[in-house]
């Protein structure tokens, strides 16, 4: 069985960040104690087996609120 956990990037400040989307994504960053993941959170994901799928949105599709 494959395990996996979505995520998206944001740039906040012009600093990009990894936010959870689905509910094991979160779970991880809430035994991290925080509200994005960290490289060093996703690397620790992987170890468990988890694959890291990355939810892409334009611009444009989020001025929207698509």
């Amino acid at each position: 069985m494959s395990r996996s956990i979505t995520v998206k990037i944001k740039a906040v400040y012009g600093e990009e960040k990894v936010y959870p989307v689905c509910a094991d994504a979160q779970t991880f960053a809430d035994l991290a104690g925080t509200r994005t993941l960290t490289i060093g959170t996703i690397e620790h994901i992987k170890r468990l087996g988890y694959r890291v799928e990355l939810v892409t949105q334009s611009k444009l599709a989020n001025m929207l609120g698509a």
